[in-house]
Parts: structure tokens; sequence; C-alpha cells
């Protein structure tokens, strides 16, 4: 269970660029499309991370809709992906007693995959063409 999680990874979301890539100089931006599932059902909502392999690429971030589709523009190099989604697990806890009670959310998406930096999910986007990768991940371990 993860308390503040939703806040925590909002933050990053939007540092990462509110789920548009974060395009600047470097190579002319392309677009990777897909389906998150997990054990073959989409995630709603998943947050999706783009890091650069080799750092020679801007980042990007992009929020998956309701049935787990997304689409985004990034750089054509190698990318390391993380995949981050919760629910609501429907308790709420005061933490700060001047804010009040809090919704308590568990992480969907095992932590195997939502750290770029250590996930095993790759995407290499290539120039000039739409590159199509659908990530279904597991539960179990």
């Amino acid at each position: 269970m993860m308390q503040l999680g939703t806040v925590r990874w909002a933050v990053v979301f939007v540092a990462l660029g509110g789920g548009a890539a974060m395009t600047g100089c470097g190579p002319p931006a392309t677009t990777v499309a897909g389906v998150v599932t997990i054990d073959g059902q989409p995630v709603a909502n998943a947050i999706l991370s783009f890091i650069p392999e080799r750092g020679d690429a801007p980042v990007a971030a992009v929020q998956a809709d309701g049935s787990g589709r997304y689409s985004v523009r990034v750089s054509p190099v190698p990318f390391r992906v993380g995949i981050r989604a919760q629910r609501s697990t429907g308790e709420k806890r005061v933490v700060n007693q001047a804010e009040g009670p809090i919704e308590i959310f568990d992480d969907i998406i095992p932590a195997r995959y939502s750290n770029p930096s250590t996930s095993t999910l790759r995407v290499e986007a290539v120039e000039q063409k739409r590159t199509i990768a659908d990530f279904d991940v597991s539960s179990k371990p």
C-alpha cells in the first residue's frame, strides 16, 4: 500500500512534461504508441516514462487513456520504459490534521516495471515511422 503515491507521481508526471514529449534540440520527433496491459487486461490511466538509454535525447512521459492506449512523440532513439498505475483502496487516512483525510492508493503495476532505470521494458523509436510498443506486464513474480 502506498500513501501519497498519486501526489508523488503527479509531480514526476508534470516534471516530465505532463503528457507531452519534452522535445528540443536533437533528433526529430517520431511517435511511439501502444496499449498497456497487465496479465492481458488493459491498465487505465497508466503513466509511462521514456528515458533515453544513452542520455542523448529528452525524456518523455504520457498518460494512457481509460483503455490503456497511449501515444507520445519522442526522439528516434532507444528508450528504457517505466510504467506506473494506481487504484484507490477505498480507504482514507489522516496524514496532516490541517488537511484532513487523504485517499490511499495501491500500485497496480509491480515495482520491477515502474522505475525506468531498472525496468526490463524497452522500445526503440524509429525515425519517420510510427513505432508500436504494446506493454503486457505480469502481476506474477
